[in-house]
């Protein structure tokens, strides 16, 4: 009896970088998923001491999740290990500026150190998932604990830059509406409904998110 072919694993990551490259945003999603652990051990081994008690690791996953959904159509596929090497290089200019910024608010005289935890970040991130994901029947909810929060870090990171900055200040920064208006140099009536719609836009990529929670 014959036996089936192993995977092809490097012909299906390109496949899928191509389909992202072309602007299918399952295909990038599914990419970020993949990574995902590979890439969250990395920046862990990357965090400078110093900054380490100050930035969440969490919110670097974040930042290279958003830069790479958003520069996805300039990537070119060289090799196998090509879009993971490109993603680290995100990681570390993010972990790079996460350094400046401290040391800019350190020289400024205005550095206060805030004691973070990957646990108070995912919480946060958990509960705006019971937010949006009510069904209790769906993938998304049936998924590990861990899976959920890289599904919503995804999620985010999909949004418009303006839908996500709103999303990170009320829902993973507590801020009050009259607050997010003055950060966001906008009404409060304005600042309602953005997030009214990032909220609808953010539900809908989250019920996308079954398409690869199979894949890894």
């Amino acid at each position: 009896m014959s036996s089936l072919p192993p995977p092809d694993h490097e012909h299906d990551e390109r496949a899928l970088v191509e389909r992202a490259v072309a602007g299918d945003q399952v295909a990038i999603g599914e990419l970020l998923y993949l990574a995902s652990d590979d890439l969250t051990k990395f920046i862990a081994s990357k965090m400078p001491t110093t900054i380490q008690n100050v930035v969440d690791p969490d919110d670097v996953l974040q930042d290279t999740f958003s830069a790479a959904c958003r520069d996805i159509a300039n990537f070119t596929w060289h090799s196998d290990h090509s879009f993971r090497a490109w993603l680290k290089a995100i990681a570390e200019h993010r972990i790079q500026d996460a350094a400046r910024a401290l040391n800019r608010k350190k020289r400024g005289g205005d550095f206060q150190r805030v004691e973070t935890t990957r646990t108070s970040a995912a919480d946060s991130m958990m509960n705006l998932l019971d937010v949006l994901v009510t069904d209790q029947s769906t993938p998304l909810r049936r998924a590990s604990r861990n899976d959920a929060l890289r599904c919503m870090q995804i999620a985010i990171a999909e949004l418009p830059e303006q839908y996500q900055e709103a999303i990170r200040l009320q829902f993973l920064e507590g801020k009050s509406h009259q607050e997010i208006s003055e950060i966001m140099q906008r009404t409060p009536a304005a600042v309602h409904g953005l997030l009214k719609r990032a909220k609808h836009l953010l539900r809908e990529k989250l019920g996308r998110a079954s398409a690869y929670l199979s894949s890894r």
